[in-house]
């Protein structure tokens, strides 16, 4: 048994919010699979801990109405810049179970995409640099000059 269709996608947004693709590692967390990545962790998980972790899957996509003062709202249907702002909004909540809710979740998924994207060649030994964005490439050049 894997995650429902809708935990799927409830995965999928935040691990995009939370890994978008940028110029430090030009990867996502789409491309290191993170939804497979979260299956299989949860499933290694004892029955107790799994509920938890699904527990908290739903209570961040369906709080989202709640805390993001968008009633009726899912976090699934959001945009990316709402998205990101609602992750944000939990790891800077002067609200301490909120923050240490975050923590729980982003503990799953930091180890998720460094764990899949280190396996994939993305980042760690061998792993190619990422350019760097084209600004700092001319800041670096005229710095050397």
């Amino acid at each position: 048994m894997g995650l429902t269709d809708h935990e799927q996608r409830v995965v999928r947004a935040i691990g995009q919010a939370l890994f978008p693709r940028d110029r430090t590692i030009d990867v996502d967390a789409e491309d290191v699979d993170i939804v497979g990545w979260v299956t299989d962790y949860l499933w290694r998980m004892p029955p107790a801990s799994r509920t938890q972790i699904r527990a908290l899957l739903r209570t961040f996509d369906v709080g989202y109405g709640a805390w993001a003062m968008r009633p009726g709202k899912r976090f699934t249907h959001a945009k990316p810049t709402e998205q990101t702002e609602y992750i944000a909004s939990w790891s800077e909540s002067t609200n301490y179970l909120q923050r240490m809710l975050f923590e729980a979740l982003w503990t799953v998924f930091a180890f998720g995409f460094v764990e899949q994207a280190e396996a994939q060649g993305h980042v760690g030994q061998g792993a190619e640099a990422a350019s760097p964005a084209p600004e700092k490439a001319v800041e670096a050049a005229e710095g050397s000059a």
